[in-house]
């Protein structure tokens, strides 16, 4: 096996378990190679930032979700993030014009829309969300185009932000890479534009997040808090951080 494939399997292993730490024996058993192999292997990635050596094992750098790939991702917090989803889908009404950010949970609010909605237009940068909302005649579905992130299953770039200019959204659902002080934070320099257009089109700016985005800072900040309408977050979240929120948004807890 190419050592840059088997850095790649190493990475979605760690990834399958956040949080975990993955003995360094379970890895020489699972490829096959000696001890030096797979230290040189976690060398190399710790100093790419992926993932952090710990005595006896790896684990997953707290920077480094962002990087995982979409199949593993989409499991993190699922109960949480199916609250979450529930919750923010009931927030959407018959004749609205929505916007559903990529990412994990926002795929969990296109999964709970009521099946009995009339005439709803979502538009998407998710393929994901687009494919689970294609059989639903009662909701029309926008793509707008653009480059494929494949992290991510998103779409990104200049004719994202050319359908973006010229669409009025009444609901814009937003994830984030992290919650930093007063701010959303992005991970993605690639997304960044296009996300900040769409806030700047949309009249009401909801925010979805599970508990872990408060121990994560994104690159770049995202939004202010103040200007988000709503943030739904889930009841493991940390009091403190929770009283924190209030200060500048109105929260919803579930």
């Amino acid at each position: 096996m190419l050592p840059e494939i088997r850095r790649r399997k190493i990475f979605q292993l760690i990834a399958a378990n956040p949080g975990e730490v993955l003995e360094v024996s379970r890895l020489i058993e699972e490829f096959n190679v000696s001890v030096s192999t797979i230290r040189r292997d976690l060398i190399l990635m710790e100093k790419e930032g992926r993932v952090k050596r710990v005595f006896g094992g790896v684990t997953l750098a707290s920077q480094s979700e962002h990087d995982i790939l979409f199949e593993y991702r989409v499991n993190l917090n699922k109960m949480e993030k199916k609250r979450i989803g529930a919750a923010a889908a009931r927030m959407i009404k018959s004749r609205e014009v929505i916007m559903l950010d990529s990412g994990t949970t926002t795929l969990e609010i296109a999964k709970h829309i009521d099946p009995t909605i009339k005439d709803l237009v979502v538009i998407t940068t998710s393929l994901d969300i687009a494919v689970t909302l294609a059989s639903r005649r009662n909701i029309k579905v926008i793509l707008p185009g653009g480059e494929l992130d494949s992290r991510t299953h998103g779409l990104f770039g200049p004719l994202v932000e050319e359908t973006t200019k010229k669409i009025k959204i009444d609901k814009l659902f937003m994830g984030t890479g992290g919650i930093s002080g007063q701010h959303l934070t992005n991970f993605n320099m690639q997304t960044l534009h296009n996300r900040r257009l769409a806030i700047s089109r949309a009249k009401q700016i909801i925010a979805v997040a599970d508990h872990t985005k408060f121990e994560k800072e994104g690159f770049v900040p995202l939004v202010p808090l103040s200007s988000v309408h709503k943030i739904i977050i889930d009841k493991e979240t940390p009091p403190e951080k929770v009283a924190q929120l209030r200060k500048q948004v109105e929260v919803v807890l579930v």
